[in-house]
């Protein structure tokens, strides 16, 4: 064996361990699956929230929220945000064209559902 050939192979282990070394000083803790996001998504809204909410108590201009939808509005995902509240991004074809929102809800004292949209926050009355 010549010195250059072993220089190569040298290099090639320090390649290949170096990842290694690298992550077992991370200060993270070791994931099981990779491809996970950090923060794990809901797969669905929890059944508090769901149901017919009204603008008042004789429910006025009620929102519809069901397993699979907001309204007219298809649920793509939900996240769980702070404080018990979810992120639901939504989807929707207006005038064929595909258009999607985020609603951020959040359960209120009694039978209430805080409802975000568009930055803008208005609470609901459980319809009954």
């Amino acid at each position: 064996m010549n010195v250059r050939n072993g220089r190569a192979r040298g290099m090639k282990l320090a390649a290949a361990v170096l990842p290694l070394l690298l992550a077992a000083c991370s200060d993270e803790a070791p994931r099981s699956d990779p491809a996970l996001p950090p923060h794990a998504a809901a797969t669905s809204l929890p059944p508090a929230m769901l149901g017919r909410w009204g603008e008042d108590a004789a429910c006025a201009q009620p929102l519809e929220v069901a397993a699979d939808r907001i309204a007219d509005a298809r649920i793509d995902a939900v996240t769980t945000a702070a404080d018990g509240a979810v992120d639901v991004d939504t989807s929707a074809e207006v005038d064929g064209i595909t258009t999607g929102r985020r609603y951020r809800l959040a359960r209120s004292r009694g039978e209430r559902l805080a409802v975000t949209v568009d930055g803008i926050t208005t609470t609901r009355i459980r319809c009954p």
